[in-house]
């Protein structure tokens, strides 16, 4: 009897302590998934590209001064502030979350399971301000012993969209096609890739291709003067500046050996890069005594409005039928 009572007791008292360890087990990832976070900031990168900063620019080019003038315009390329009110976006494997910023840029998602995460973030447009938005999701990862991040996620309020719309022959809307917005030509290393943007055309046949980082007026100058856009002053290739547009519809086929390639380059950027152009003809001029640079004539430039790219319409033809 008293055998039985001691297995008894003993048995209680091992359900009891795998009791108290499943409690302090589950506790334990309670508070590590407590203590997971992703925190940073969001901030304004959009170059300035004031009328300011261009006089600037031209009073170093009348003082022949090739430095002041590299540091100004590197400048106008670096500016950053805190974006306050901005939604955040967190999307991970198994989860999905939002949040805003702070008066300071500043935000914090908690309680994150592990994994990777794109963070992203925007602005709505208002009536004295426009939309600003990520130009490519920011990487951040909580994995194993690391339950924390920090990261910053820049937004640009100068972002080019590209509209049009999608045709048969007989110039009739084609709706539910896939339109996609790839860079071109594509860089060598997948991290400097921007990203590719996509839409469906509407009952009408039009679409909206959103988000495409803008070109620097350097090289738009440089192509309005009959360079090549897609190469840098240290001889490198394969530097983004076009837009390729390719579209897919059931029934339908697109003519690859016209596929639109559309320059990103907008009425709101062409003002800039044109004084860039004369200030650069001035510097040359002022260093060399002489100059060709100019805008030549016959360079391809789309319709736009603001930094909006118009007219690209993409007529399809029939798909042939299968025998």
């Amino acid at each position: 009897m008293k055998l039985l009572n001691f297995r008894v007791v003993f048995t209680i008292f091992v359900a009891i302590v795998q009791a108290i360890l499943v409690a302090l087990i589950w506790m334990r990832a309670r508070e590590r998934h407590n203590a997971s976070y992703i925190q940073g900031i969001v901030v304004d990168v959009t170059p300035n590209l004031s009328q300011e900063n261009l006089t600037k620019l031209e009073m170093a080019a009348e003082r022949k001064s090739e430095n002041e003038f590299s540091q100004i315009l590197q400048g106008m390329y670096e500016t950053s502030s805190p974006v306050p009110n901005a939604t955040v976006t967190a999307k991970g494997d198994s989860v999905t979350k939002k949040t805003n910023t702070d008066s300071q840029g500043k935000f914090k998602f908690t309680g994150l399971p592990s994994g990777d995460y794109e963070i992203s973030a925007e602005v709505s447009s208002g009536a004295r301000s426009k939309r600003m938005a990520t130009v490519k999701p920011v990487k951040a990862y909580l994995r194993g012993s690391t339950l924390t991040a920090s990261v910053q996620v820049p937004v640009r309020s100068d972002l080019v969209t590209i509209r049009g719309r999608i045709l048969d022959a007989a110039g009739n809307p084609i709706a539910g096609a896939n339109v996609r917005g790839e860079p071109f030509p594509m860089p060598e290393s997948a991290e400097v890739t921007p990203p590719t943007q996509f839409a469906v055309s509407g009952a009408d046949g039009s679409y909206e291709l959103n988000g495409f980082r803008p070109n620097s007026i350097y090289r738009i100058a440089g192509y309005l003067a009959g360079g090549d856009p897609t190469r840098d002053d240290a001889g490198g290739s394969n530097i983004p500046f076009y837009i390729q547009v390719h579209v897919e519809a059931d029934g339908f086929e697109q003519d690859k050996t016209k596929i639109p390639e559309i320059p990103l380059v907008t009425e709101e950027l062409l003002g800039p890069a044109r004084r860039l152009l004369d200030i650069l003809r001035k510097l040359e001029m002022q260093l060399k005594g002489t100059s060709e640079l100019s805008e030549k004539k016959g360079v391809f430039l789309p319709p736009s409005e603001g930094n909006v790219i118009t007219g690209i319409d993409i007529v399809l033809t029939k798909q042939a039928a299968v025998r």
